[in-house]
């Protein structure tokens, strides 16, 4: 028994597959995070008594995504390669 949904969406599979758009997606977005976080905490900065706790939090999980996200890609880039 085949499986129409996927079958149907083959063409689409193979274009996200050969083009690395899921892996480039995932990078760009942590990029982006990274530097809107990094905008609002130099905004936050300006504050009259800022918290580095909340530094710390908001540049944290960002940070460490774009670190995920470029260990993420440089993997794939070494699979594609081969």
């Amino acid at each position: 028994m085949s499986d129409r949904f996927n079958d149907a969406l083959e063409p689409l599979w193979e274009f996200l597959h050969r083009g690395h758009i899921i892996r480039r997606a995932v990078l760009y977005l942590a990029i982006w995070m990274t530097i809107d976080s990094y905008s609002w905490a130099k905004t936050y900065a300006y504050a009259d008594n800022p918290d580095p706790i909340i530094y710390a939090a908001v540049l944290g999980v960002p940070s460490a995504l774009l670190a995920i996200a470029i260990k993420f890609y440089n993997e794939g880039r070494k699979v594609a390669e081969k």
